[in-house]
C-alpha cells in the first residue's frame, strides 16, 4: 500500500509540473502572439529580410555643340558570398592565386564568411573579367556597375570633376550639381532564415532606379582644347608658374572656354579646383578697358572730362591708397593710359 501511493504521489507531481509548463509555455506563448505580436513581428521582419540597392544610372553631360563629355559604362566588380565552408575555403585559395597574395591571407584580408556580401576587386578590365568567369569556383560572382567615362581625358577635367568609385560627385560639374545628375536608387530585397542564411534573392526592383537628369554646359569643347593647348605653350615660352584662362560670349556671359594650367600640379586626373574661378586674381591694366566701357557706355564719362588724381594720395577713411604717380588734373583719356 505505501509503495502505491508513493507512486501516486509521484504521478501527481510529475502531472502537475507537466500541467505547470505548459501552461506557463501557453501564457508565454499567448503574450508573444497577442499582447507582443507587433513588437515581435517588427523584429521578425528586420532579422529575416533586407533590401539590396540598385543605382540610379547617372545622367550625361554635353558640351553647347551636343558632344557627350561625361558619359557611364558598365564594367564588372567581383563579389564573394560562400554558403558553405567547401565554398569559402575554395574561394580563398582563388582569390590568392589570382592576386598573388600571401596563402591564407584571403579570408582575414576580405573579412570572408559564410552567407556574408564582400567586394573582393571593384570594376574590373574586361579581360580579368572573363578570365574569373570563365574559372571562378562556386561563392564568387560578377556584378555589373556604372563608371563614370570621360571621352576627351584630361579636356575640360577642371570643368567636370570627377566621382568616386559608387558614383558620388566629387569636384568640379559633378559635384555642384550631383543632386541633379544622380537620380535616385531603387532597391531589391532578400530573405533569411534563423541561421541567417540568405535563401531569396530577387534581382527584380521593388523599387525603380529614377535615372539621373542629364546636362548641357556653355563650354565649346573644340575651343577648350585650344585653350588648354595654348596655356600650357605660354607657361612653357614664358617660364611661368601657371597660368589661368578664361573665354566669355560677350553678349550674355556664358563661358565657353575656361581652365588654369600648373606645370607642378598633383592628380590632374581628379582636379579638386578650377582656379579660374576659385582664386583671387588681380588683372591690373588689362581690365581697364572693361571699366572705361562701362563708363562710357552710361554716359558717365567723356574722353575730355578731367578728373584730379589728388598727386598719388587719397585718403579713403582711416587709409590712404598711394599711386606709383604723383598726379594732378588729367583728362579721362590720360587716366586710363597711365593707370592713375
Amino acid at each position: 500500500m505505501k509503495r502505491k501511493r508513493q507512486d501516486k504521489i509521484r504521478l501527481g507531481v510529475i502531472y502537475f509540473t507537466v500541467i505547470l509548463a505548459f501552461t506557463v509555455i501557453t501564457l508565454r506563448l499567448g503574450q508573444f502572439q497577442i499582447v507582443l505580436s507587433s513588437e515581435y513581428s517588427e523584429k521578425v521582419e528586420r532579422q529575416s529580410s533586407g533590401t539590396i540597392q540598385i543605382p540610379a544610372y547617372r545622367g550625361i553631360l554635353y558640351d553647347r555643340n551636343g558632344k557627350v563629355v561625361a558619359n557611364n559604362i558598365f564594367l564588372s566588380s567581383l563579389y564573394a558570398n560562400p554558403k558553405n565552408n567547401k565554398e569559402l575555403t575554395a574561394s580563398a585559395v582563388y582569390i590568392e592565386n589570382l592576386f598573388g597574395l600571401p596563402k591564407g591571407s584571403a579570408i582575414k584580408k576580405y573579412r570572408l564568411s559564410i552567407n556574408r556580401f564582400r567586394w573582393i576587386k571593384r570594376l574590373l578590365d574586361d579581360e580579368l573579367a572573363e578570365k574569373i568567369l570563365a574559372e571562378a569556383p562556386s561563392g564568387l560572382y560578377l556584378r555589373d556597375e556604372s563608371q563614370r567615362d570621360y571621352p576627351y581625358g584630361l579636356i575640360g577635367k577642371q570643368i567636370l570633376g570627377f566621382t568616386d568609385i559608387d558614383l558620388k560627385g566629387c569636384s568640379g560639374f559633378e559635384l555642384a550639381y550631383d543632386s541633379v545628375l544622380a537620380g535616385e536608387n531603387g532597391y531589391a530585397d532578400f530573405r533569411r532564415d534563423g541561421l541567417r542564411n540568405t535563401y531569396r534573392v530577387k534581382e527584380q526592383a521593388l523599387v525603380k532606379p529614377i535615372p539621373g537628369h542629364s546636362m548641357v554646359t556653355t563650354v565649346d569643347w573644340n575651343l577648350q582644347e585650344i585653350v588648354e593647348e595654348e596655356l600650357k605653350s605660354g607657361v612653357a615660352q614664358y617660364n611661368a608658374r601657371s597660368g589661368m584662362a578664361v573665354f566669355l560670349n560677350s553678349n550674355n556671359g556664358e563661358i565657353i572656354a575656361i581652365a588654369h594650367y600648373d606645370p607642378d600640379e598633383k592628380n590632374p586626373d581628379k582636379p579638386v579646383k578650377l582656379r579660374s574661378i576659385t582664386d583671387q586674381f588681380e588683372p591690373g591694366s588689362v581690365f581697364k578697358v572693361v571699366t572705361a566701357a562701362g563708363l562710357l557706355e552710361d554716359n558717365l564719362i567723356n574722353f575730355n572730362d578731367t578728373v584730379f588724381c589728388e598727386d598719388g594720395k587719397w585718403k579713403i577713411g582711416r587709409r590712404t591708397l598711394h599711386d606709383d604717380k604723383e598726379l594732378g588734373w588729367l583728362n579721362f583719356r590720360k587716366i586710363m593710359e597711365l593707370s592713375s
